[in-house]
């Protein structure tokens, strides 16, 4: 049996995960729908609880979902569901700006926060990835989806990859890998 391409080897087991019938395979877990930006998993169990998780903060802004580190001030990690209903004709607004939805009394990196720095502000969910609507652009410029990143030469490999065009992709057959 091999195990379905969308669970780690470290979470799935055969007898763990399914049920197996003469001519079916029924999962016995429940799995996230697809467009789930969890569909993955939550690789560091981020929770949604300030007191007990300031530095693992599970917040979901309904267009990704990342685990926020209120020390450093920038996610740990930020996963996206990428597919067609992702994507349209919204034009990259660039509308950088604080995150309100942090928890009061949290300090929220400004738009300018890494001014004089010598860093620039990195996406981690990509613009080019929410384009379905202003609303989905507008969530990606928000700075608990930044990283500080280097200027030049850092630069030059994120503007490499963000060329990968992505929406060309969306719609293989991910079971052919």
């Amino acid at each position: 049996m091999t195990r379905p391409r969308h669970l780690s080897s470290a979470r799935y087991t055969p007898s763990a995960a399914t049920a197996l019938s003469s001519t079916t395979v029924k999962p016995t877990l429940p799995l996230p729908a697809d467009g789930s930006n969890l569909l993955l998993g939550n690789p560091s169990k981020a929770v949604h609880d300030r007191s007990t998780s300031p530095d693992n903060y599970l917040m979901n802004s309904g267009y990704y979902t990342l685990s926020y580190n209120r020390d450093r001030g920038e996610p740990n990690w930020v996963s996206w569901y990428l597919g067609g209903s992702s994507l349209g004709s919204t034009d990259r607004l660039n509308d950088f700006g604080a995150d309100s939805t942090l928890p009061t009394g949290w300090y929220q990196v400004k738009a300018n926060g890494y001014s004089g720095s010598g860093f620039d502000r990195g996406h981690n969910c990509p613009s080019a990835d929410r384009t379905s609507s202003v609303a989905a652009n507008s969530s990606t410029f928000l700075m608990t989806n930044m990283i500080p990143q280097a200027p030049p030469r850092e630069l030059a490999v994120a503007d490499s990859f963000d060329d990968y065009k992505c929406d060309d992709y969306i719609d293989i057959n991910y079971t052919d890998f």
